[in-house]
C-alpha cells in the first residue's frame, strides 16, 4: 500500500485520484416510506492505483465519472468562497420550519426534509 496518495482536479473534469486510496461510498438508508433516516457505509472497495471521481453531479456511474462532464451544462472552477454556511445557503423557507440550501455541499439525499 502507498502512502503517497495525491489528488489532482482535471481542468474541466474529473478528480484525478492516485495512491491506492482506500475508498467507501454512503448511500442514504430509507424508511418504509422512503424516507431517508441515515447512511450506511460501503466495505473499502478493492484498491485501484487511480480513481476519476465525478465532480459534475451527473455521472451515472457515482462517485466514478463516467465522461457526463462532458455534455453537460455544468461550471468547472473551483467555487469554494471561504464564505460561512449562513452566507452561502440560500432559505427557502417555510412555516414553523426555515430549509437552507447549500449548493456546493449538498449531496441530494433528502434529509434536509426530515
Amino acid at each position: 500500500m502507498s502512502d503517497d496518495y495525491r489528488v489532482k482536479v482535471a481542468e474541466h473534469g474529473p478528480y484525478l485520484v492516485s495512491g491506492e486510496v482506500p475508498l467507501v461510498t454512503k448511500t442514504p438508508v430509507m424508511s418504509e416510506h422512503g424516507e431517508p433516516l441515515t447512511w450506511k457505509t460501503s466495505e473499502p472497495s478493492e484498491k485501484r492505483a487511480r480513481y476519476a471521481l465525478c465532480r459534475c453531479g451527473s455521472s451515472q456511474t457515482k462517485p466514478f465519472c463516467d465522461g457526463s462532464h462532458a455534455s453537460v451544462d455544468w461550471d468547472s472552477a473551483d467555487n469554494t468562497t471561504g464564505d460561512s454556511y449562513s452566507d452561502r445557503a440560500n432559505s427557502l423557507g417555510g412555516h414553523g420550519l426555515e430549509i437552507f440550501d447549500d449548493r456546493p455541499t449538498c449531496a441530494h439525499a433528502g434529509f434536509c426534509g426530515n
